[in-house]
């Protein structure tokens, strides 16, 4: 397969020289041996070209035997804006080519291909952002339940709950401040009941604060959402426009090559996330199914405490 890339791109520059040297659009027809294509695009925009090595300072996406394209570095701490690359303009049918054939049209093609890989680059941390924002969801999510739970443990105990705190959990009626402060049934100190009243505010802010933090990662994530499918709608535009420009069999399949191998990245970026996510969800499960079972353990210990009471007192 290498080498049918390798003699791809001789036949294509072969075909680049023989177009700059040609001066009628007859010659450059004769040369192809194919119908020219019915509209070209800007003079100002290129065709594929093979670029020389070291002339981007961007790194190299490779896959086995396959197209070798450049990828700038994909940065995760923050979301790329939404791309902006211009859609080439089409000419009427009818249009002639320039009689200038290989430079403008290799320019122009050029661009297209940076076009499409910087779109495959936004729709990658796109992606990226997006597992982050609903893994950071689910966690906040999972804290809150752990707050409120919290809190039901402290409202049972008789404490009250402050005003215009979290929203209210779900529990048993709380009882009233002087009915907490003058006597619990179980003999709570002062010192104690302090201690847990301070527990309960903070329990009660820190589920406040995390609900904020999920209302405002959902709005985000309405955000990136909107941005994601117009980075899709603008990539269909740029495919349509580097068909047009793909005259000859041997450009066809070479851009098909490349759009291959950025599906191909994409794909590896999004299965990356989703093992991730099934990490994170996993490491949850292990986490309470190791909580339950501590919890068993106490419960049969405690059981198992009150049997040897009862057989103590010949109760059994």
């Amino acid at each position: 397969m290498q080498n049918l890339i390798e003699g791809l791109r001789q036949e294509v520059s072969q075909l680049q020289v023989k177009l700059a040297e040609s001066t009628s659009p007859s010659a450059i027809t004769g040369l192809l041996k194919s119908p020219p294509a019915r509209h070209l695009g800007s003079p100002s925009v290129p065709m594929l070209r093979a670029l020389p090595a070291g002339r981007d300072s961007a790194t190299t996406l490779r896959t086995s035997s396959h197209i070798v394209a450049p990828i700038r570095a994909v940065r995760t701490s923050e979301p790329l804006p939404v791309s902006s690359h211009p859609i080439l303009p089409r000419e009427e049918s009818g249009a002639t080519m320039p009689s200038v054939g290989g430079s403008s049209a290799a320019s122009s093609m050029r661009d297209l291909r940076n076009a499409l890989i910087s779109n495959f680059q936004e729709r990658m941390q796109l992606r990226r952002s997006l597992a982050e924002l609903q893994a950071q969801n689910t966690q906040n999510a999972n804290e809150v339940h752990r707050k409120q739970v919290r809190l039901a443990r402290l409202t049972m105990r008789g404490l009250p709950s402050e005003q215009g705190a979290a929203p209210p959990v779900t529990t048993t009626p709380l009882l009233d401040t002087s009915a907490a402060e003058e006597g619990l049934e179980d003999g709570t100190p002062r010192e104690e009941l302090d201690s847990a009243r301070s527990d309960m505010s903070q329990a009660q802010h820190v589920i406040c604060q995390l609900q904020k933090s999920i209302t405002a990662n959902s709005a985000l994530k309405s955000n990136l959402l909107s941005r994601l499918r117009e980075n899709e709608a603008h990539e269909a535009d740029i495919r349509a426009e580097l068909e047009m420009y793909g005259t000859t069999e041997d450009r066809q399949e070479l851009l098909a090559l490349e759009y291959r191998v950025c599906l191909l990245e994409l794909e590896k970026v999004e299965l990356e996330q989703a093992q991730l996510q099934f990490q994170r969800v996993m490491a949850t499960r292990d986490t309470e199914v190791q909580r339950l079972k501590a919890q068993l353990h106490e419960q049969e210990a405690v059981m198992h405490a009150q049997a040897n009471i009862l057989e103590q007192h010949h109760l059994l």
